[in-house]
């Protein structure tokens, strides 16, 4: 059964009790209401709420802007420890770059440029094809005229594509880069000059050249 973030007997004990084990960050799934279901508990006024409560806690809305776009976005604007995290939602850039471009524009505009991630979904999309198409992404020009959204730099599909991950849980991206370009996936990256083809490691005769 869903529970809401801002219920007195189950989500604020959860929130207490994190931060009292050391747990600052706490992700919560807010998507479309499927089926014949209400639809309260997929809507984020719960996190506006626990938000102003804990700022000492960050709170991470999962598969944000794919509903509820708006709602997730004055979060952006009002609270420094709500995060967007854009599973799923990256998909739109494939099917429907133009809602993408709207989404990520409104996350944008309320200034989510520092608090906004990437994330597969890749259990349902594989991600290379999803990265390519972010990294060479571009604001439309009348969304920018006509809304105020900002440019989609490079700098900030930088930040998207994995250094404000880093940044919210204190990982040195230097470091981690070091890393992981001498672990064995990094080591067979540069033997075979670049990615592995989207699915070539899975086993069971889906792979294809």
């Amino acid at each position: 059964i869903p529970e809401r973030l801002d219920d007195p007997k189950t989500g604020i004990p959860l929130v207490e009790r994190a931060l009292e084990l050391g747990i600052r960050s706490i992700a919560v799934h807010k998507a479309i209401p499927f089926g014949p279901t209400r639809s309260s508990h997929y809507q984020t006024d719960d996190v506006d709420e626990v938000a102003a409560m804990f700022p000492e806690m960050n709170f991470e809305i999962v598969h944000g802007g794919f509903a509820f776009t708006e709602e997730a976005a004055f979060l952006l604007g009002r609270f420094p420890n709500v995060w967007v995290n854009l599973e799923v939602t990256n998909s739109l850039i494939i099917n429907n770059p133009r809602r993408f471009a709207e989404v990520i524009g409104t996350f944008l505009y309320w200034g989510g440029a520092d608090r906004l991630m990437f994330a597969s979904g890749c259990s349902f999309v594989h991600p290379q094809p999803i990265i390519d198409a972010l990294l060479k992404f571009e604001m439309p020009e009348d969304l920018m005229k006509g809304y105020g959204y900002p440019e989609f730099t490079q700098e900030i599909k930088h930040k998207i594509l994995g250094e404000n991950w880093c940044r919210l849980h204190g990982v040195d991206v230097p470091e981690l880069k070091e890393n992981l370009r001498t672990d064995i996936v990094g080591q067979q990256r540069a033997a075979q000059s670049g990615h592995a083809k989207p699915w070539s490691a899975i086993r069971g005769g889906y792979a294809s050249d």
